[in-house]
């Protein structure tokens, strides 16, 4: 006697392992059958789940919960291959984010969560959407929208200069246009000048800069080469024959003094120097210096040479003969004082004007 079994009356022996037999009903056969599992998956999980390395697993798929997808362990790589080939990963990402995912450095995963459409637009980090990629080489058909292609963008550039760029020249040259062509210079130039520097030819096709120097004058040396004069209050660039000129102030001669301040030279008479006349009617003169000569002190005095006198001449009264004196005759001098005096014919006397007494 065969004892009937149900299925549902069967214990559960859970999930086969590879390679193991279970029996059934066969539809084509309608008899009972034994059927044998050759596969099966291996459990799901992440990368840091994966099974170590045995015999058992070799070539059996296991879904990675952390790429999302389908992977087996290949023992001639000694490495786990995904199951991308043909297939679309889906990642979810932000707006306009292109994102590699490098949780499995052997496996980047890129998911891109724009939308692309043809024709449409392509949005990447910002939010100025990218219309159109054009070829046009003069760029007129630029807009914020489009995106030049490098060729096209090379081809506009190189139009720019009329003809090619020379190879690079000696060091301290520079490109400059002969008219026709761009052409290595023959001058050469420094980098760099510190400012307020002055650009000189220090020889030929030498360019070199004269350092700045706080107020001072520019000059040049005997040769001609530039070079600053510093000056200070009062001073002014006074010429060297054959030389660089030389910063110097005024020199003051006798009776005067020079004072010099910033931006000012005063000239003016020394202390006593100036003028010595004091009173009305007073005359200059002169002893070893500028001297006065005093005016005389009563009406009528005469200006008379007078060798004690610091200028040797001062003002006295003249000693006139009491008698005016004869009829015809002249004021003459004996040495001493005036006297009324026949003029002596073809004398001296006759060569200087006389006074005609009139008795």
């Amino acid at each position: 006697m065969v004892d009937t079994v149900k299925f549902s009356e069967f214990a559960n022996g859970g999930d086969l392992s590879n390679d193991k037999t279970t029996v059934g009903l066969d539809a084509s056969l309608t008899v009972n059958t034994r059927f044998n599992n050759p596969w099966t998956y291996l459990p799901p999980g992440t990368t840091g789940d994966r099974p170590v390395a045995a015999a058992a697993m070799f070539y059996r798929l296991r879904l990675n919960t952390t790429t999302e997808s389908y992977e087996y362990y290949n023992p001639t790589l000694i490495s786990w291959v995904p199951i991308t080939t043909g297939s679309v990963i889906t990642l979810d990402g932000t707006s306009n984010q292109i994102n590699v995912d490098n949780t499995d450095p052997e496996n980047p995963i890129i998911s891109l969560s724009s939308t692309i459409n043809a024709p449409g637009t392509f949005a990447i980090q910002g939010t100025t959407a990218i219309a159109a990629i054009i070829n046009d080489a003069t760029l007129a058909t630029a807009t914020a929208t489009n995106v030049s292609t490098s060729a096209a963008i090379k081809t506009y550039v190189d139009g720019l200069v009329p003809s090619p760029l020379p190879a690079f020249g000696a060091a301290g040259t520079y490109i400059r246009s002969t008219g026709s062509a761009w052409s290595v210079s023959v001058p050469t130039i420094a980098d760099a000048f510190a400012i307020n520097t002055i650009v000189f030819a220090s020889a030929v096709s030498t360019l070199t800069g004269l350092a700045a120097s706080n107020s001072s004058i520019l000059g040049s040396n005997a040769t001609g080469v530039p070079t600053y004069i510093p000056l200070t209050d009062g001073q002014m660039a006074i010429g060297s024959a054959g030389g660089t000129p030389v910063a110097a102030t005024l020199t003051a001669g006798a009776n005067i003094t020079i004072t010099n301040g910033p931006g000012t030279i005063t000239i003016e008479a020394a202390t006593g120097a100036g003028s010595p006349l004091t009173t009305k009617g007073d005359l200059y003169g002169f002893s070893t210096l500028n001297a006065r000569i005093a005016v005389g002190t009563v009406n009528g005095q005469m200006l008379q040479v007078l060798s004690s006198a610091a200028a040797g001449l001062a003002y006295s009264t003249a000693a006139y003969p009491a008698v005016a004196g004869t009829s015809g005759n002249v004021m003459t001098s004996n040495g001493t004082d005036w006297v009324s005096s026949l003029p002596a014919a073809g004398g001296a006397d006759a060569a200087f004007s006389f006074m005609l007494m009139g008795g």
